[in-house]
Formats: structure tokens, C-alpha cells, sequence
């Protein structure tokens, strides 16, 4: 009896673990329209991307955080910061600015780059807007992750907007359709920023954020947006958008 009680003790246990895991990053859209609910793991999964240290083709990741490199490729060719002596740390050529195609931090900012707008543009093809307010503040999110990956790479990829529009800017993804590799021009770029964070603010506005502050919200998208406007120098809409985002 004993034997008999393991046995069918055992056997429920393996029927109950028959179960099918995913990491985050590789779902699909598809995925995702059978099981709404996933989408919420799926945004969140996108958040740990910009602190995770993430494989990239065999070559090493060590001390590879994108947040971490974001900052130094985008302070340290200010002359924010000074550096006395020599480092082995990819900080030295950005400060230098003597950084190239192949080097730790550029390859590994592209890639985690596309893959948080990947991800978001699975999220945002497998959802449904206007289902409820708590699927518009998901949609608004990845809106609002797609657009922060392509601001970061035509800032740090390409020349600055006020330089021409026209100008070669970097690969422009909303969909999750990876076939096309020609770059847009500056121009293009920023009017898909634009025009991801504006609907994202339209989304989010009037919900609920998810968490604390470190979760992005309405408040996010339109602050976004003013630093966007910024940088394009558009003072008109700069003035308009911050005057509203205060008032909000």
C-alpha cells in the first residue's frame, strides 16, 4: 500500500510539472494574443533588460549593463567627466572619444537597443487597445520602450537632429518584421519618437501606474517628449509640451 501511495504520489508530480516555460524575450506575438495575461511578464521582462547582463554571440558580456554604458557613451564625451591615467574599461575611448564599431560597449548598446524595441514591438502587436485601462497602461509602456531605443541609438549612433534631417540615421523598427537593415535618415527617426511617446502619454493618461516610480507612466512619456523636443529644437512644441506636462 505504501509502494502504491509513492507511486501514484510520483506520478501526479510529473503530471503536475508538465508545464511550459518561456523566458520572456522569446515569446511571440502570437504567444502573447493566446495569453493576454502574459503581457505584463513580458513588459517587465523588458525593464530587466536595461540591468541584466545578457549573452551576446559567444563574446564576453562581463560588467555589460546597458544602463551602465548608456550613461558613460552619453556623459563621458561631454567632458562631464575627467579621467586621469588609463583604464581597461571601454570608459577610456568613450572619454577619448576614440571608441569603435567592435568595441564592448557599442556592440553591446546596439544589440540590447533592438532587442528592447523587439520586445516591445511584440507586446504592442499582441495586444489589444482599449480592452481595459490596465492594457492601455501595458501598451503605453512598451509605446513609450520602443521610442526610449531608438532615441538612445540615433543620439549615440548618428549626428544630432538640428545637423539635418537628412542625415543617415539608424535602423528604424515597428514591427517585428527584422527583414529591412537600411538605415532612416535622423529625420524619420525622430518622427517615429514622436510619435511612439504621444501615444503612449494618450494611453497612460488618466490611469493608473503599475508599482513605484520606477515604472513608466504618463508623467515618463510626456517628460520624454520634452526633452525630445529639445533636442530637435523645436522651442515651439518644447514650450507647449512642458507647459502641459506641468499643468498635468
Amino acid at each position: 500500500m505504501k509502494k502504491l501511495l509513492l507511486t501514484a504520489t510520483a506520478l501526479l508530480t510529473l503530471w503536475s510539472c508538465n508545464m511550459d516555460f518561456y523566458r520572456s524575450d522569446t515569446m511571440t506575438s502570437t504567444m502573447l494574443a493566446d495569453n493576454p495575461g502574459a503581457a505584463v511578464y513580458t513588459t517587465d521582462g523588458i525593464y530587466s533588460l536595461f540591468k541584466d547582463t545578457v549573452p551576446y554571440r559567444g563574446k564576453s558580456t562581463d560588467g555589460c549593463e546597458y544602463v551602465r554604458h548608456y550613461f558613460q557613451m552619453s556623459e563621458f564625451r561631454g567632458d562631464n567627466v575627467c579621467l586621469s591615467g588609463e583604464t581597461s574599461d571601454p570608459l577610456c575611448q568613450e572619454i577619448k572619444m576614440s571608441d569603435f564599431g567592435a568595441q564592448k560597449s557599442n556592440y553591446y548598446m546596439w544589440f540590447i537597443a533592438y532587442k528592447v524595441i523587439y520586445a516591445a514591438n511584440s507586446n504592442i502587436e499582441g495586444m489589444e487597445e482599449g480592452v481595459s485601462a490596465a492594457t492601455d497602461q501595458l501598451l503605453g509602456e512598451n509605446y513609450f520602450f520602443r521610442a526610449i531605443g531608438h532615441l538612445h541609438l540615433v543620439t549615440l549612433f548618428a549626428t544630432q537632429y538640428v545637423q539635418g534631417r537628412d542625415k543617415p540615421g539608424v535602423v528604424l523598427r515597428t514591427s517585428t518584421d527584422c527583414s529591412t537593415t537600411t538605415r532612416a535618415t535622423v529625420g524619420e527617426v525622430y518622427d517615429q519618437i514622436v510619435a511612439d511617446l504621444l501615444k503612449a502619454a494618450e494611453l497612460m493618461k488618466g490611469g493608473t501606474p503599475r508599482g513605484d516610480k520606477g515604472y513608466v507612466s504618463y508623467d515618463a512619456a510626456r517628460g520624454l517628449l520634452t526633452r525630445v523636443y529639445l533636442y530637435m529644437g523645436e522651442n515651439d512644441n518644447y514650450y507647449n509640451n512642458l507647459k502641459e506636462f506641468l499643468q498635468t
